[in-house]
């Protein structure tokens, strides 16, 4: 098993990665915003958020979300410390929540499954029979776990009394 050091930081769509997927223009744009404090035109903002896209999926990225750090020098370890606190109060709430949707029984329809996929899929903006080819067995099943939660999360939030 790799030490968190060796890959953290290893997949970055870093100034390399821009300047080889970008269009010369956007990227010289991108780097006087960067480099010089101008502002972010939409127009690059929109090209290089889909160029990091389609670079995150060719990576093997399912989900996927923008996060910006700052070059602060501080360690991966630093920051894995910095963030368990948050990190065990979420995975104590994901078993909370999972015992109440075991303990309520809650069923995830086809339905279901499909609204899910169709939300993934305009999110991603591709075709929801593509998401569904691309889909394992254990995706799916996840997926089934993950509704079940959020009916928890509803059923928890419904039924809530104040004290």
């Amino acid at each position: 098993m790799s030490h968190v050091s060796e890959i953290y930081g290893s997949m970055v769509f870093n100034e390399h990665t821009m300047q080889e997927r970008l269009p010369s223009a956007t990227y010289k744009q991108l780097m006087k915003t960067i480099k010089g404090g101008e502002p972010l035109n939409l127009e690059v903002a929109n090209v290089v958020a889909h160029a990091m896209k389609e670079w995150a999926i060719e990576k093997g990225a399912t989900h996927y979300t923008h996060w910006f750090q700052p070059l602060t020098g501080v360690t991966a370890e630093k920051i894995i410390e910095d963030m368990k606190p948050e990190a065990v109060k979420r995975i104590q709430s994901r078993l909370v929540l999972e015992a109440v949707a075991d303990k309520e029984n809650f069923e995830v329809t086809d339905e279901d499954v499909n609204n899910e996929i169709n939300d993934m899929a305009s999110a991603y903006q591709m075709e929801a029979d593509k998401l569904k080819d691309l889909l394992t067995d254990a995706d799916k099943e996840n997926m089934k776990r993950d509704i079940q939660v959020k009916k928890a999360v509803e059923f928890v939030t419904e039924n809530a009394k104040e004290v």
